[in-house]
C-alpha cells in the first residue's frame, strides 16, 4: 500500500526545483514500490544500510508483543496494552510505536490513543 504517495507529491509540488534543493528520503523498508517512488524525486539518488541489510537482527533494547485478537477486538486491546504500559503516560518515560498498513489508519489511531489512553503522538 502506497498510501503516502499522494502527500508525498504535494509536499515535492511545494519544492524549489530538482537543481536548487538537497532531498533526503527514510524508510524502514525497502520493497520495489517504496524504490520506484523514491527514484521518480530523487537525482543521483545514494542508499545507506545501517546494519547488515542480509540479515534482520533485532534490537535488544526493544520489547515486540504480538496479540491475536479478532478484528472488532483490536482497539480495546490496545487500549489495554497501553494501560499497562502506563497508567500516567503525560509522566512516562516510555515510548512506543504502532504500526498500521494506512495513513488514514494512523491518524485515527493517533487521535483515538490520545483521547482515550492519554498518550501523546
Amino acid at each position: 500500500d502506497m498510501g503516502f504517495e499522494p502527500q508525498i507529491k504535494t509536499i515535492f509540488a511545494e519544492c524549489p526545483a530538482s537543481q536548487a534543493r538537497q532531498t533526503v528520503m527514510f524508510s524502514a523498508t525497502w520493497p520495489r514500490s517504496v524504490q520506484k517512488l523514491a527514484s521518480s524525486f530523487l537525482n543521483r539518488a545514494v542508499q545507506i544500510n545501517i546494519g547488515n541489510s542480509d540479515e534482520l537482527v533485532l534490537n535488544s533494547d526493544v520489547t515486540q508483543t504480538l496479540h491475536k485478537v479478532s478484528h472488532g477486538d483490536k482497539e480495546s486491546k490496545l487500549m489495554e496494552v497501553l494501560r499497562g504500559i502506563s497508567s500516567n503516560p503525560q509522566s512516562s518515560d516510555s515510548s512506543i510505536i504502532i504500526f498500521v498498513n494506512q495513513k488514514r489508519v494512523c491518524d485515527k489511531l493517533a487521535m483515538q490513543v490520545k483521547a482515550r489512553a492519554g498518550w501523546s503522538s
